[in-house]
């Protein structure tokens, strides 16, 4: 059997996810500490408690990806909480917004993180690049092999089939007649 798997996609892949995690924390940890900042200077409607609780979220992604053995499936995570973060910031790019430039800016740096954990959570561990390949064609499933024989019945004997010589269908025996399996009572 012959095995071939490339582990370097898939440690880039766990490297990025673990770097997403970390920098969930620190965003989030900036979500707690600054809300109201953040909502003003983004001409946010609504109050600060939105933006707590998305720091909150942040956070709660970045310990689970960091926490987990395969940390691009928890990515996922963020991915989600990148749709709500969208959803949140399209009332403030609304032309009447003093702060659109920063809501404008924050929306493509939300765009641009959303491409990256998206790109990161299909890289799951999976299905790593390269996948893992089996081939079994020396393999007869016999413990001693296939006699020749049989190998050449089965054509996997170099030059079997070309010689006329060896016709097997006048060796196969006729079955009998197939008898009824009741009798008939006529």
């Amino acid at each position: 059997m012959t095995q071939h798997r490339s582990a370097s996609g898939n440690n880039q892949a766990r490297a990025l996810a673990r770097g997403l995690g970390w920098f969930s924390i620190a965003l989030g940890a900036i979500e707690l500490a600054a809300p109201g900042t953040i909502r003003r200077n983004l001409g946010l409607p609504g109050n600060s408690k939105l933006v707590q609780a998305y720091g909150l979220r942040e956070i709660a992604s970045g310990v689970a990806i960091l926490a987990a053995p395969n940390p691009n499936q928890m990515v996922w995570s963020r991915v989600a909480g990148d749709m709500l973060d969208i959803a949140t910031l399209l009332p403030a790019l609304n032309r009447s917004n003093p702060h659109r430039q920063a809501a404008l800016e924050a929306f493509a740096f939300v765009a641009m993180a959303t491409a990256a954990d998206l790109y990161c959570a299909m890289q799951d561990g999976r299905k790593p690049p390269r996948q893992l390949t089996r081939s079994y064609a020396d393999r007869s499933g016999f413990p001693q092999g296939l006699p020749p024989r049989s190998q050449a019945m089965l054509g996997t004997v170099e030059g079997a089939g070309q010689d006329d010589s060896a016709d097997f269908d006048d060796e196969i025996e006729e079955a009998p007649p197939r008898q009824p399996a009741y009798p008939s009572t006529h």
